[in-house]
């Protein structure tokens, strides 16, 4: 019975072990993909100061398992560290890549092992110009040494003022091409679409000489304009070298919703048939107008902040000050998210109005003296 006991006891300890143990990411030759979010672990920088060597020995016991295919860390001011073990001894000398598929992260740097033992930091993000990254991708495309003996560990050091989602992946080369054609197909049909509609409406709007469709395709502009920042095409191909034009998201949001307002005010005719509604738009533009200005000015005074922040330290006022205007960008955040709510409860008001219109249309129509007669 004891010696039973002890058996059970081994295996106990056994699995906490293997259980604790850091698991090894292992690339076979026939895979084209390999999924790696669940064989990292997480590490949370509140403050953001700590650096890769303190990381990787001081606070090495502090890491935790992740269990989240993609993780999602919100809108968070800490610095997220990520770990993780690869072994490439079955792909030796294939080309291997780690690809980060979330396009708009502000600061994204890869710390990968040399064949001396130390490390080499790799640093991407949509803050830099799009032509200091390695490969011309929406995508943080970061290539691997398959050439490495053994088991090696990385990590990842992410952080930004946007919302932190990541959805890592390990590609291969064919992989890697089979990933950028189906992403290119899916995001060009979306926006060939837009761009055909834009058109139309364009076109409508000349030859009728009907304002109403000016509004409607302002409202795709501003889905467009919205779609290309946050997808990543904009840095790509629009404005490559205005990395800081990312930060100015918001401003798709704030083009479509007044837009698809006055579209609905025009279309409906609201201040014939229901003035009361109209006075409510009119007031809804007045406050996205307040909106766009509060908006302008913490977008300016976060980026002095950003630039002033040097001067502030040698007089020790800096944690203050920059701790004021986060606060204003913790605003800006939640006015640019509510207005982006607002776009999908306009356009949800509008089709109830012209349901109710329809209806009340068909009603006059069925009691008219025609319809009688016929």
């Amino acid at each position: 019975m004891l010696k039973f006991r002890n058996f059970l006891v081994c295996i106990g300890l056994l699995w906490c072990a293997l259980a604790g143990a850091e698991p090894v990411v292992t690339p076979q030759p026939d895979q084209e993909q390999v999924a790696v979010a669940r064989s990292m672990e997480v590490l949370v920088d509140p403050e953001g100061h700590w650096d890769f060597s303190q990381v990787s020995d001081r606070f090495s016991g502090r890491f935790v398992r992740n269990t989240a295919t993609e993780p999602n860390f919100g809108f968070t001011s800490s610095t997220i560290w990520l770990r993780f073990t690869l072994d490439t001894s079955r792909v030796r000398g294939q080309s291997w890549y780690l690809v980060e598929r979330y396009p708009i992260l502000d600061h994204i740097s890869l710390f990968a092992p040399t064949e001396d033992g130390g490390y080499r930091r790799v640093d991407l993000g949509d803050t830099l110009p799009f032509d200091q990254r390695l490969m011309d991708h929406r995508a943080f495309i970061f290539p691997l040494d398959t050439d490495l003996a053994g088991a090696n560990t990385y990590y990842v050091r992410v952080s930004g003022k946007g919302a932190i989602n990541l959805s890592p992946m390990l590609y291969s080369a064919a992989g890697l091409v089979e990933y950028t054609y189906r992403d290119i197909l899916l995001y060009g049909v979306f926006y060939g679409c837009l761009l055909i509609m834009v058109v139309y409406n364009a076109l409508l709007a000349l030859s009728l000489k009907e304002p109403v469709y000016l509004y409607f395709v302002l409202f795709l502009v501003g889905i467009t304009v919205f779609n290309l920042n946050v997808n990543g095409f904009g840095l790509q191909f629009v404005w490559p070298e205005v990395p800081r034009l990312n930060e100015y998201y918001w401003l798709g949001i704030y083009i479509c919703t007044p837009a698809l307002a006055m579209y609905s005010r025009h279309f409906l005719d609201l201040k014939q048939r229901f003035p009361r509604y109209d006075r409510v738009i009119r007031h809804y533009l007045a406050g996205v107008a307040v909106l766009l200005v509060v908006q302008l000015l913490i977008a300016h005074g976060a980026s002095a902040t950003r630039r002033g922040q040097g001067r502030f330290r040698c007089c020790g006022s800096r944690r203050t000050v920059s701790g004021r205007f986060s606060a204003l960008e913790w605003t800006g955040r939640i006015l640019a998210e509510e207005e982006a709510l607002g776009v999908v409860a306009a356009a949800q008001g509008s089709l109830r109005k012209c349901r109710r219109l329809l209806e009340q249309r068909v009603g006059e129509l069925e009691d008219s003296p025609v319809a009688a007669t016929s």
